[in-house]
């Protein structure tokens, strides 16, 4: 179990980020109330309503999490990371910060159940999942860059060596460094570098690119881009950061990885 191009020099890159499985989950914690549990259990449609609860107290209470994620819970958190919708109810959609709380709590279980080799093969696409995450972090406003970049860290470790995606984990990782306000640039550029490593031997090994975008970096390596209009926003943010940087090949990679990502996008 390791990730695409992990040799010694690049775990102890990762491990100089603090790994940490809990360190994301216990900050966002307080913020998941027993009915944004209810509201995730109902899910699909109130279909086996009190298995998949029982299921998610026991992933909030921490537990079991290294386990097999069987289809209760696995089935209503990946409905609800997608769009959640009030079934205890009137089973409409449910919007603001409790709307965001419910896609980043379920994204967050599923992400973390992946971090585990009993769910590598069951759990797929997961660079989506991770997108919608980093999307309501932001959005939750928190202040959680650093036990994000914890938790990507450690997930990142842990990933399997058959995962054609273990570039978004990496460009994940590099957009959140440059958002804190100490910027690690050697750390940067090493991720940066890894990044457009892994994403061509990938896209070498598709025998060109793959999916709905086979023209644009990264997307082009994986089916799986529902939530490629979200990398594409963060790599437009990212390029403000461009003028932050001093001139040098950071500042080069960081240029072609955003340009990589938003070339021949609408979004």
């Amino acid at each position: 179990m390791a990730p695409r191009g992990l040799n010694k020099d690049r775990r102890a890159l990762l491990q100089r980020l603090a790994p940490d499985e809990r360190a994301l989950f216990a900050a966002l914690r307080p913020q998941i109330t027993p009915d944004i549990l209810e509201i995730i259990a109902a899910a699909d449609y109130g279909t086996e309503y009190e298995a998949h609860l029982a299921r998610l107290k026991q992933l909030f209470e921490e537990e079991n999490f290294h386990d097999h994620l069987a289809w209760q819970p696995r089935e209503v958190l990946e409905l609800a990371g997608w769009a959640p919708a009030n079934y205890t109810g009137d089973g409409q959609p449910i919007t603001g910060h409790r709307g965001t709380r419910i896609q980043a709590f379920a994204t967050l279980c599923l992400l973390r159940a992946y971090g585990y080799p009993a769910n590598h093969h069951d759990l797929m696409g997961m660079n989506q999942q991770l997108a919608i995450l980093l999307d309501c972090l932001d959005e939750l406003d928190a202040g959680l860059t650093q036990e994000s970049v914890r938790f990507i860290a450690w997930l990142t470790l842990r990933l399997p060596d058959h995962d054609d995606e273990t570039g978004f984990y990496l460009f994940a990782l590099a957009a959140l460094l440059l958002e804190e306000s100490e910027r690690r640039n050697d750390d940067l550029d090493h991720l940066l570098s890894w990044a457009k490593e892994a994403e061509a031997e990938i896209h070498a090994n598709w025998g060109g690119g793959v999916g709905n975008h086979p023209q644009t970096w990264l997307l082009r390596t994986t089916h799986f881009t529902i939530g490629g209009k979200r990398w594409v926003r963060r790599a437009k943010r990212l390029r403000r950061h461009l003028d932050r940087l001093p001139p040098g090949e950071t500042r080069k990679k960081l240029s072609w990885v955003t340009d990589g990502l938003t070339r021949d996008m609408m979004y």
